[in-house]
């Protein structure tokens, strides 16, 4: 799983505990990121137990399990 430095960050800055993000909405604000990589950040969130999400495949909403 290969997270270009730095982009965990940007992904991290942008999920808010209060407000989840869809996948599309999270991509919108990191534009300048691969979508690849955005998606392997926002994997190595939620394996690691940083980030959950819920709803459906094509809607699930990102938010971090904790503060950054």
């Amino acid at each position: 799983m290969n997270c270009p430095p730095g982009v965990l960050d940007e992904v991290v800055a942008r999920l808010c505990p209060a407000a989840g993000k869809t996948l599309r909405e999270i991509h919108r604000d990191l534009q300048f990121i691969a979508p690849s990589s955005v998606r392997s950040a926002l994997l190595v969130l939620v394996r690691s137990g940083r980030a959950s999400f819920e709803g459906e495949m094509g809607n699930r909403r990102y938010r971090l399990s904790e503060a950054p």
